[in-house]
């Protein structure tokens, strides 16, 4: 799987500092997980960027976190979810961004992965 990032007490993954998925955990405990949608500063056109949709993050265990973020030019949208589990050691937990709302003018890329170790 492409884009994994081991880390000994869970981590931090962000990809293009666009989508940011961390893991908070100490072992294969996990506290909970947070989101993170950023947009780059600047303007589409006119306008300040910004981007609204639906993000999700699943765990190769069978998680699956979801919400919906706004993000725009210099304010980063982010959920922190409780996931109060312990999960087997080489789980892995991906973010995606999985909708745009009409509006959005700016689309963030990347598939973040973290692996509790």
């Amino acid at each position: 799987m492409a884009g994994l990032a081991a880390a000994a007490d869970g981590g931090m993954k962000c990809d293009g500092d666009t989508v940011c998925l961390t893991v908070n955990a100490t072992g294969t405990n996990v506290d909970s997980i947070v989101m993170a949608v950023s947009v780059p500063g600047g303007t589409a056109g006119s306008a300040y960027r910004q981007w609204c949709g639906g993000v999700e993050t699943t765990s190769t265990d069978g998680r699956h976190f979801a919400d919906h973020l706004c993000a725009r030019s210099g304010k980063p949208s982010y959920v922190q979810v409780p996931v109060k589990a312990s999960v087997p050691s080489g789980t892995t937990f991906c973010m995606s961004v999985t909708s745009t709302d009409s509006g959005s003018n700016y689309t963030p890329n990347g598939r973040p992965c973290v692996t509790v170790v």
